[in-house]
């Protein structure tokens, strides 16, 4: 396996501790990592998931730092589980469907901030 640039190894075990507590795994091969990059990414040839060092220090707007982490990780780990069971590389129906088994539900609303129609065609709503 090729491995991401930029890791932080530091906050890479602590996000793998989170998910692990959180029940939120990647699919089967597939690792997660902190990095020092604008965006997260699920590479499907290399099989790893990468985390915005940003997104794990409190979100784009200084967030709860566990809540948008959680999230963020989990809608890439549905991107492994969706590729890995259609071969999709979208955000369309079987994407929502792992986003929705894998994240929990009271942070389901921070896909409408990314994907904000296909996340309320999926059920997603905002919390108040």
């Amino acid at each position: 396996m090729r491995l991401p640039v930029r890791v932080n190894d530091q906050q890479t075990d602590r996000l793998r501790a989170v998910l692990q507590r959180c029940n939120i795994e990647a699919a089967p091969g597939y690792k997660v990592f902190v990095t020092d990059t604008q965006r997260g990414r699920c590479n499907y040839e290399s099989k790893y998931i990468t985390v915005p060092f940003w997104a794990t220090i409190g979100g784009p707007n200084g967030g709860i730092l566990v809540e948008f982490e959680v999230y963020y990780a989990a809608h890439e780990c549905a991107h492994s589980w969706c590729f890995e069971d259609t071969g999709e590389r979208n955000h369309r129906g079987t994407f929502m469907e792992w986003f929705k088994l894998l994240c929990p539900e009271h942070l389901w609303h921070h896909e409408l901030g990314y994907k904000p129609r296909l996340a309320a065609a999926a059920g997603i709503e905002r919390t108040t």
